[in-house]
């Protein structure tokens, strides 16, 4: 029984992802599609698409992040295994910057949603992010001040706080991006002075 539900699990993930992809492609071509054109392309039933995807809103908003992903994970993988966290979460802060200012109306869109109708899902794809740029210090640090730092990094990186930079401060995408990348650094050697670590 436990394999057949290992083997269901799967098949569930596969269809998620085989939707998501669908909608990443019908996105790029310059479409807004909805749940049904997506099972259609997909080649999944309306009802299973239903299952996954409660509105075309959240559709949209998971294809988005889906879209972005690939990028954000380059950056990760192309900071290597050094374990200077203070470069690592630079190196995110200023990626996340530069896709906030080039994907400006999606992640609107996304952050819309988000107030609107609850947070949805995606949003804590950025805390994961978050979270691996700092995985050198995970251990160190012990999980309350990871935690904590992981809490003050979120409200300072994203669209939240392009919005307001640029909204409120009127900064350019470069001053933006200097101040994502400035503030994070800031927070993170912070907390590991604060938690007895060089930063």
């Amino acid at each position: 029984m436990q394999e057949t539900n290992g083997g269901r699990a799967q098949q569930k993930a596969r269809t998620y992802n085989d939707l998501l992809r669908t909608a990443v492609d019908l996105i790029r071509g310059g479409r807004r599609p909805t749940i049904e054109e997506v099972a259609a392309a997909a080649g999944v039933s309306r009802r299973t698409a239903y299952r996954y995807f409660s509105s075309q809103d959240q559709l949209l908003a998971d294809a988005t992040w889906e879209s972005l992903r690939p990028a954000l994970e380059e950056t990760l993988v192309s900071a290597g295994p050094t374990p200077d966290a203070v470069e690592r979460i630079a190196a995110l802060a200023s990626a996340m910057a530069r896709t906030c200012a080039t994907r400006e109306d999606e992640l609107r869109t996304l952050l819309r949603l988000s107030v609107d109708k609850n947070p949805l899902g995606p949003m804590s794809v950025r805390d994961a992010w978050i979270e691996r740029a700092l995985e050198p210090v995970r251990e160190s640090m012990g999980p309350e001040a990871f935690k904590s730092l992981v809490s003050a990094l979120c409200v300072t990186l994203g669209i939240h706080a392009f919005t307001v930079l640029r909204d409120i401060r009127h900064l350019s995408d470069e001053e933006i991006e200097r101040m994502q990348v400035k503030i994070a650094r800031t927070l993170v050697r912070a907390a590991l002075t604060e938690a007895g670590l060089t930063p």
